[in-house]
């Protein structure tokens, strides 16, 4: 989680011996090329699993704005770094379109994976799949409307569940009818974690 040349400064204070950031970057390199072969086996394991968590940061890549895609379950995840955010990037990354494939689950929602999600739009355009809301999601946004509207947080609060449930309460409810799909999506928050710290701690000062 530390840049070459701080990693390059505490090897020589270890060892007393300085290497250079060619040889860190040909150890990084060996190390993408090794996990190539697990990532794809990963992904094929992701598609048999009936319940899926979702969710996408942004991260300065070159000092261009780029997108951590993570899909997980229990202790696999998988994650990517594209240029997009929206369709474009989930299709390229190519784990949730291939989630049911097809004439294997119809139009019976019952045999569809469920993906559980912060209720992003981009996620909602995915058909073959079964979509669970997060809870938590849910109650930061009442959290956000009582601090942000102290005179009106009563009126907001009651606005907000109602409009929610009108349009999506089977998919805010999926965590109480179907006992494998989890109040919250915080697993996949926590996958993309690391890569918010990797950027703070690499010698930037942005918030």
């Amino acid at each position: 989680m530390v840049p070459l040349k701080r990693t390059a400064r505490m090897f020589k204070m270890m060892s007393g011996r300085q290497i250079s950031d060619a040889t860190l970057l040909k150890w990084v390199r060996r190390l993408h090329q090794a996990l190539a072969g697990w990532k794809r086996a990963a992904m094929e394991r992701l598609l048999e699993i009936p319940v899926l968590h979702a969710d996408e940061t942004s991260i300065r890549v070159n000092r261009k704005n780029h997108w951590i895609h993570s899909c997980s379950f229990a202790d696999l995840a998988v994650k990517k770094c594209h240029r997009k955010r929206g369709a474009k990037a989930v299709d390229a990354i190519n784990i949730i379109p291939r989630l049911c494939a097809p004439g294997s689950c119809d139009d019976n929602d019952a045999q569809k994976p469920v993906l559980v999600h912060d209720r992003w739009a981009t996620y909602f355009k995915y058909d073959n799949v079964v979509h669970a809301l997060c809870g938590a999601h849910l109650s930061r946004n009442l959290k956000h409307i009582e601090k942000a509207h102290r005179h009106r947080w009563a009126q907001n609060m009651r606005r907000l569940p109602l409009d929610a449930f009108k349009t999506y309460e089977t998919e805010i409810l999926r965590f109480a009818c179907r006992s494998e799909v989890p109040f919250s999506n915080s697993r996949a928050e926590c996958d993309i974690r690391m890569a918010k710290v990797k950027q703070k701690v690499s010698g930037t000062f942005r918030n």
